[in-house]
């Protein structure tokens, strides 16, 4: 998954650091847009690859 900051902020998260439950496609996951949902701290979109509609919460890596 890339993220778009501005034309000069790209962060990349792979498909490995990626946790969803049991069974999730994530190798197929397609995101089109983020809707910010602030009340869960996280962010709500809809999920071509799955049809499924994602709660997602994007955290940075503080680990290497």
């Amino acid at each position: 998954m890339l993220i778009l900051d501005g034309p000069d902020r790209i962060t990349a998260i792979g498909r490995d650091d990626i946790v969803a439950y049991p069974g999730f496609p994530v190798f197929g996951i397609r995101l089109r847009e983020l809707i910010a949902n602030p009340g869960d701290e996280g962010w709500v979109s809809y999920d071509a690859g799955s049809g499924e509609l994602l709660r997602l919460k994007i955290r940075e890596k503080l680990w290497q």
